[in-house]
């Protein structure tokens, strides 16, 4: 795990850079003309260069289909520019501590979890709060059992 300050440096590289990125494809969005004018930029581009398997590529498959590449550049810019920002948010955010639970994906298991058991919740608990936390009441119960050495009821299948 980074330290407090590494955090810091790396979200702050990163903040700089998704910034960038994100600014040169909404630059690319609003100008309206980069997807059209992107065969131009590149035809200009292709004279004089050294590199005959770049220049076959372009002239194959990029310019033909020039429109196209220019919204994926822009839109690809845009959406790694918000996933940097994102990422550097979540560098400032508290680290988690070995032992902690990892909140998101506890509440998708139990999400995936409520709607797999829901018909092997036992009919008096349905409608109860307690049906309602579903896997973990479950996984609860199921380490009380085995506490006190019980057997498992057919209804809970792992």
């Amino acid at each position: 795990m980074l330290s407090t300050t590494a955090r810091k440096i790396v979200a702050a590289l990163q903040l700089i850079l998704g910034w960038e990125w994100l600014m040169s494809g909404c630059n690319k969005l609003f100008s309206g003309t980069f997807p059209q004018g992107l065969a131009d930029a590149l035809g200009e581009g292709i004279k004089g260069n050294p590199n005959d398997w770049y220049v076959v590529f372009l002239q194959n498959v990029v310019l033909p289909n020039s429109i196209f590449f220019g919204y994926l550049i822009q839109w690809t810019e845009i959406t790694i520019g918000i996933v940097l920002l994102g990422g550097a948010a979540l560098l400032l955010t508290k680290p988690r501590l070995p032992g902690e639970p990892m909140w998101l994906i506890l509440i998708l298991s139990e999400l995936g979890c409520l709607s797999k058991m829901d018909d092997q919740i036992e009919p008096r608990e349905r409608g109860s709060m307690r049906a309602v936390s579903g896997c973990l009441y479950t996984r609860q119960r199921t380490r009380n059992r085995r506490r006190s050495k019980l057997a498992l009821p057919n209804t809970i299948r792992f």
